[in-house]
This record gives structure tokens, sequence and C-alpha cells, in this order.
């Protein structure tokens, strides 16, 4: 079955024993919360919380006309799904220096590869990243739907304790990188050198 965003609107309204949420044009005032809130949050979480299943990388198309800031010889359009860049990296994959301008990232690589967060469908959450954006979903509406102090300080509780597990399990899905640096791990070198 598809996930729909009203799955995981009704879960987190639920979770504050309000009314479930078929549509945002029910008239209630669960339907008009959700729809001023779910969008900004899931957006947020998405780019603040470098989920791997939201990490892409794209080599960026290169403008043919140069940056008017003297600093840079290359401009490049920012993809349209972006939400948040990680880093940019050369075609031999050594980090890039590069500024965000608008719309446009600026550089003095001729090709640049850009890591970066998009935001992601709901039906390719993980169960981990939907668990958290139910709990930031259930913190964010407990003011306009609850108002109660006590409520709120729970919701933000399971929030950050959802996050945290999250972030456990999604470490998990990228191996460490060892750092080599002429054939020896740069530790050793390091160590040895003492």
């Amino acid at each position: 079955m598809a996930l729909t965003k009203f799955d995981i609107i009704t879960r987190a309204t639920t979770k504050l024993g309000a009314e479930k949420v078929n549509s945002f044009d029910d008239e209630t005032v669960e339907a008009q919360v959700a729809q001023q809130l779910y969008e900004p949050t899931v957006q947020a979480e998405m780019s603040s919380g470098y989920w791997n299943c939201c990490r892409k990388t794209f080599e960026l198309s290169r403008d043919v006309t140069a940056p008017t800031d003297a600093n840079w010889q290359y401009q490049f359009q920012l993809p349209a799904d972006y939400l948040q860049v990680e880093k940019a990296i050369s075609e031999t994959g050594q980090a890039v220096t590069y500024q965000i301008e608008g719309r446009k990232v600026l550089s003095n690589s001729q090709r640049l590869f850009l890591q970066y967060l998009v935001r992601i469908d709901e039906n390719d959450w993980p169960i981990y990243l939907q668990d958290v954006i139910v709990s930031r979903l259930t913190w964010q509406f407990s003011e306009p739907l609850n108002g109660e102090g006590s409520t709120i300080a729970r919701a933000l509780a399971e929030y950050e304790r959802s996050r945290r597990d999250a972030r456990r399990i999604d470490s998990q899905q990228t191996p460490p990188q060892t750092i080599i640096n002429n054939g020896t791990a740069v530790w050793v070198t390091s160590r040895e050198g003492w």
C-alpha cells in the first residue's frame, strides 16, 4: 500500500488525540494546521538531518555566462530538487571550494559534482525516517492543536529520542572511510611521528 502524506499526518494527529486528516480541504483545525506545517516540517527535517536516503550526487550544468564575482571562474545551475548542499567535488573526487549565490553555484572548477540533499517521496522513506517525521510533526502540531505545555514537552522529548535512534540506524548505512595518505593510514603516520 502506498504511503501518503495524510497517513503520516494522521499518525501525528492520533498521537495528540486529534482528528484524522484525509485532505487539506477538510474543514477542520487539524487540516488547516497540517496544510501550514506539513511540507515545511518535512523539508526542514530532510535538509537538517543529512539522511542517507535523501542524499544525491549530480554533475551540474555549467552556464555559458561567467559569474559577475571576479573570485570565481565558472557558475553552475543548482538542481531543481536541491534542499541543502553537503559538498562539491571535482571529477577526481577532490573537495572543491564553492559558493552558492541565488540558484547558482560559483566555483573555479570546470566540472562540478554536487552532493546534496533532496526531498524524497513518502513511499521512499525508510521506517526510521517515517518515525522521525511523525514525531516532529506531533511536536509541531502539539501547540496549535493541544496547547498544553506538558504535551508539547513530551512531544519534543519523543522527537529527540526518535531522531537519536534514527541517526544511529542511518549511520550504519554508510561504512567508515579509511583515511589514506600515500598508501598509509594517516593516523598511523601521525602516531609514529610522536
